[in-house]
């Protein structure tokens, strides 16, 4: 193992460990937790950029950045990861959450169409990608994702009832 991979793994090891501390009951993030996580993005960013074989760690970067509410930092990280791995499905339709929430749909759209092309298995694509086609709407699309969406995850029918773009949805299938 050469120095530059020893200080990536380094910097991974203090990230997971401010990760695992970093515990939160539900969707409120204290002060502390907070800190921990920033912390443990900045470390996962850093190792990324460090060591080339870990670039997949700004997907987890991004993943902390979400967690916290920082949309534009989410979407840096995983635009960083798709621009160094475009058939990372995964990293598509993560980048398509943060920049939906940021109220960009007509931007988000082609994203999770993006994971959904690269065949992601994942109901997040599919789910949102609904939302989004409604939210635009592309009524016609809707079904179609929404239907694939709970096939792969029959539990989340509860939340597209809930959901205000959804819900008129869900009795159509």
């Amino acid at each position: 193992m050469d120095e530059t991979q020893q200080k990536a793994n380094d910097l991974i090891a203090k990230a997971n460990a401010l990760w695992a501390n970093a515990h939160w009951d539900g969707a409120v993030i204290h002060y502390k937790q907070a800190e921990q996580l920033y912390d443990a993005a900045m470390y996962y960013e850093q190792a990324a950029e460090l060591y080339n074989p870990y670039r997949t760690f700004y997907l987890v970067a991004g993943e902390c950045y979400f967690k916290l509410g920082s949309y534009g930092a989410a979407e840096r990280s995983f635009r960083l990861l798709v621009d160094f791995s475009p058939d990372h499905d995964q990293a598509w339709w993560m980048l398509g959450q943060a920049v939906l929430l940021q109220n960009r749909p007509s931007d988000a759209e082609s994203l999770f169409e993006q994971s959904i092309e690269l065949g992601s298995t994942d109901v997040e694509p599919y789910y949102y990608g609904a939302i989004v086609k409604s939210s635009l709407g592309k009524k016609d699309a809707v079904l179609p994702l929404l239907r694939r969406a709970l096939d792969i995850q029959p539990s989340w029918e509860e939340r597209a009832r809930a959901e205000n773009w959804l819900r008129d949805y869900v009795d159509l299938l």
